[in-house]
């Protein structure tokens, strides 16, 4: 039997106990700590059979952390709070956490103060964007840790059929930072450009190192990096790692 074939039957089994069990519950996880995980989520599933996902990222950003000071973590598209949890555990004073999806904000809220790191992480039920406004997220109820403001540039595999309304913030006008160094990790779905607009006074007025995940218009993504004061300095994949001029 083939690998794939065992992890389906495997994601199987787990489904079918949760759903003769509970919908949610406590999980100590071998690196991320201790998480309150739901059944009916791929990923909470996925943390659960100890599938390990986006280790390069992981790795890249806690190298960072541990070997430059870092003053200032922004989490732009949290889901259930891994990058913030690491973040915090290499010591980082001060963490923003920004995630629309209400009901994986809930998972995130609670992994913060499972943790006991609520001194130390803020979380913000927003999504990040170049306006003020309230519009749509728009979830795949298959997989709701992908959610997106952009359906239309995400691959056609994802059917966005659950919507939800949702804030969204320019975090340079919601955070006034200044003086500061400052990493941000953006996951967006497709918004990243907008949600960097809405980052310009950020940008302005702070060291800023930054990794986001690009998933449309990759070749003309560092021109557009490039007006807003970031310069590449790698890309692995489709993540973009830059930093400030």
């Amino acid at each position: 039997m083939s690998p794939s074939y065992l992890a389906l039957r495997w994601m199987r089994f787990l489904r079918s106990v949760a759903k003769r069990t509970r919908t949610t519950f406590l999980y100590n996880h071998k690196i991320h700590g201790r998480l309150l995980l739901d059944s009916s989520e791929p990923m909470s599933l996925a943390l659960y059979s100890g599938y390990e996902y986006e280790t390069d990222e992981f790795a890249l950003i806690q190298t960072h952390l541990q070997t430059h000071p870092t003053d200032v973590f922004l989490d732009i598209g949290a889901n259930w709070g891994g990058y913030s949890l690491l973040a915090a555990r290499c010591g980082v004073p001060q963490i923003e956490a920004f995630e629309p999806n209400r009901k994986v904000f809930g998972l995130l809220a609670a992994n913060i103060t499972l943790n006991r790191f609520h001194n130390q992480i803020r979380a913000w039920n927003i999504a990040a964007g170049d306006t003020d406004c309230e519009t749509e997220l728009h979830i795949d109820p298959r997989a709701t840790e992908v959610s997106t403001l952009s359906p239309d540039a995400m691959p056609k595999r994802w059917q966005f059929s659950s919507i939800q309304s949702c804030f969204v913030r320019r975090i340079g006008d919601f955070l006034p930072i200044r003086d500061k160094t400052v990493f941000i990790k953006v996951d967006v779905e497709g918004f990243e450009q907008q949600a960097i607009a809405g980052l310009n006074s950020i940008l302005r007025n702070n060291k800023v190192h930054m990794m986001v995940e690009v998933l449309n218009d990759q070749h003309t993504f560092e021109a557009f990096a490039d007006a807003h004061g970031l310069k590449l300095r790698s890309q692995f994949g489709s993540n973009f790692i830059l930093e400030s001029a």
